[in-house]
């Protein structure tokens, strides 16, 4: 059997809100979730000149982080900084309380690389 696993994504986006480290119950491992929201693109209908009209589209992207990573991204990682997260797609379904099974996935990060960290001073002459 290959180590190798097809399942592998790269997003780029913004982080939705500084990411916080909380631990498991059995284990006390340090883990932690946050957002981050990744643009794109699609064409949109034609206008009226006849060209191809593009439209932005911003995605919200759960990602979890575990054991040193977290810890190391819960240290350096802020609201609004831009990351690239390297990572796997998890998917879960459960039963919501009004008896409805739910979708969702995530991306399990293996690797976090903060591309910008947003600046919060200025500067007064």
């Amino acid at each position: 059997m290959s180590r190798f696993s097809f399942n592998q994504c790269i997003v780029e986006g913004n982080v939705a809100a500084t990411p916080e480290i909380r631990h498991t119950r059995d284990s006390s491992r340090p883990v932690s979730n946050f957002t981050i929201y990744v643009d794109s693109s699609y064409k949109s209908k034609k206008n009226q000149d006849g060209g191809v009209v593009f439209k932005k589209r911003t995605e919200r992207i759960p990602v979890t982080v575990w054991a040193k990573l977290a810890e190391f991204t819960c240290k350096n990682v802020n609201k609004g900084d831009k990351v690239r997260v390297v990572g796997k797609i998890r998917t879960r379904s459960y039963e919501n309380k009004e008896g409805h099974v739910v979708n969702s996935f995530e991306i399990v990060a293996d690797q976090i690389n903060i591309m910008q960290q947003k600046r919060d001073e200025y500067y007064e002459d």
